[in-house]
């Protein structure tokens, strides 16, 4: 009886042992606001989570949630805040008022890329210019959107030299003026309920990025796509300051080493990828009748940006009545001195200091241009493919 009694304690003793050691293993939630069949989740979030399981075996480990029953793209912000989970994927776009300067990535023909635009932003972040706005969350990498396309459900009757009378899904203060600057009604309709609203005629169209159409399902609602470079998007993938703060050094690193430049450079190259396959996807259904892709260069024109609504005049120029954003604060640090010195340029050039913000300091970035550009002339494709 003794000998069964001893063997009973030493069973649970074991046992208790065994859910010791992962109890020493931190786990961090993070929601990819995504289904579990998106590419661009399963190439950038997934993966980058898998590299971090694997350095950090025994010491930290992310348990990735697609879909939106823990977070949307509507109150992901406030959930990171609230420890509901501790990394997410979001766009800045749907937290109107917070992130005015980060809008710059928004600016219609400014810039050619997710992979330019991501990896701008990071180093736009850097410089210490953005503190103000990243006072609660914590970028572990940034993944900008593709210039986003304007999508209709019917294709128009005549061709469009404006989008008047028509109402379009936008979200962010800017991509919200390219829809008035073409005459259009802006709605503001959250994504998870863009489908229906499209589909039960709510919306006439939505303002998206062709490359993810096909996550949402948007590419069954809409038939008539104006490709052109309306603007991208900022995102990226965030923690709560405060969480990220409190983390042993350990995991930090382990986190660190695996985020920054680096990888917001591949989540943009991920992301163009989809964006050059959903554009040769959706211009080959065209025969069909059912899709088909209209230049919007040849039908709404720079000029008519330009002329009519004082958008586009060139790739660098932002429009006007943007607004003015905050400079920048923080210590003096060495690192800030010059784009301190050129944000009080830029403010002292002109009201619109966003405007400003993309000629002066994205004109800095020139080389981030030619790098990504030299990938859309057939590099990307082979670069994106040695993280598959």
């Amino acid at each position: 009886m003794l000998r069964y009694a001893l063997s009973i304690v030493c069973a649970l003793a074991a046992l208790l042992v065994s859910r010791a050691a992962p109890a020493d293993e931190l786990k961090l939630i993070m929601t990819t606001i995504a289904q579990p069949t998106s590419p661009v989740g399963q190439q950038t979030y997934h993966r980058w989570a898998d590299r971090i399981n694997a350095q950090g075996k025994g010491v930290v480990q992310i348990d990735v949630r697609d879909g939106f029953a823990l977070a949307s793209s509507t109150n992901y912000y406030d959930r990171l805040l609230s420890d509901v989970m501790q990394i997410s994927f979001g766009s800045l776009n749907y937290l109107a008022g917070k992130f005015k300067l980060s809008e710059v990535m928004a600016l219609p023909f400014v810039m050619k890329s997710a992979e330019q635009e991501s990896v701008v932003f990071w180093r736009l972040y850097e410089t210490g210019m953005l503190d103000s706005e990243f006072d609660q969350i914590v970028p572990l990498f940034m993944q900008a959107f593709p210039p986003v396309s304007m999508h209709l459900v019917k294709a128009p009757t005549k061709p469009l030299n404006d989008i008047s009378g028509l109402k379009f899904i936008a979200s962010g203060k800017i991509p919200t003026e390219v829809v008035q600057r073409l005459g259009g009604s802006p709605l503001s309709i959250g994504l998870t309920e863009s489908y229906t609203a499209l589909q039960r005629g709510t919306a006439d169209g939505i303002d998206f990025p062709m490359a993810a159409l096909n996550d949402f399902k948007l590419d069954e609602v809409t038939h008539y796509h104006i490709d052109a470079a309306f603007g991208g998007g900022p995102g990226g993938v965030w923690m709560a300051k405060a969480k990220f703060n409190a983390l042993p050094d350990n995991v930090k690193k382990i986190l660190m080493d695996n985020s920054g430049e680096a990888w917001s450079r591949r989540a943009g190259q991920i992301r163009q990828s989809w964006q050059r396959r959903a554009r040769s996807s959706v211009a080959s259904n065209g025969s069909d009748g059912r899709l088909a892709v209209h230049g919007a260069e040849q039908e709404m024109g720079r000029g008519a940006f330009a002329d009519r609504r004082g958008m586009g005049q060139d790739r660098r120029r932002a429009s006007p009545g943007i607004g003015e954003g905050p400079g920048a604060r923080g210590a003096g640090a060495d690192r800030r001195a010059i784009t301190r010195r050129r944000w009080r340029a830029a403010r002292g050039a002109e009201p619109h200091s966003r405007g400003a913000l993309a000629r002066r300091v994205l004109g800095g970035f020139s080389d981030v241009a030619e790098e990504a550009e030299s990938r859309e002339n057939g590099r990307a494709e082979r670069s994106v493919g040695r993280y598959r």
